[in-house]
């Protein structure tokens, strides 16, 4: 039955429904046959595909939801591993922030007492060559 023949054949359920006949007259219509086809088409077809679909479905979430785990047993070992590392960077993390302070302050004083001699030193053992053009 292809689709159009589906679709003309439910359409059509729909206005034999509304006669209000009984199942035996019902039946003895030509579309108790039709009814008969579209039952068989959704049990014997249509739900067995979807049955299917789903078992496939469920095979493919199962397999994601299988990598998921590998992922985070895998986070939660390398989170194991590098604790201790973490816990020594956390325990001496304020100590080196307070020595970096210290180091900036005392190097801004070196700067404000040396004026612009600091930059001058730095410099000095480069000499400039001039070249005359023309």
């Amino acid at each position: 039955m292809s689709h159009d023949e589906f679709e003309k054949a439910v359409s059509d359920l729909f206005k034999i429904g509304s006669l209000g006949l009984t199942k035996a007259e019902f039946d003895a219509t030509p579309f108790g046959t039709s009814v008969q086809k579209i039952q068989d088409m959704i049990e014997k077809d249509m739900l067995v595909k979807v049955v299917e679909a789903h078992k496939a479905n469920q095979i493919e979430l199962d397999r994601l939801a299988k990598e998921l785990q590998k992922c985070h047993d895998t986070k939660n070992s390398q989170v194991k591993t590098a604790k201790p590392s973490d816990d020594k960077y956390k325990k001496t993390s304020p100590l080196h922030k307070t020595c970096r302070t210290t180091e900036a302050g005392l190097y801004t004083e070196k700067v404000s007492l040396l004026g612009g001699r600091g930059r001058q030193k730095e410099g000095q053992g480069h000499e400039v060559q001039r070249v005359s053009v023309g």
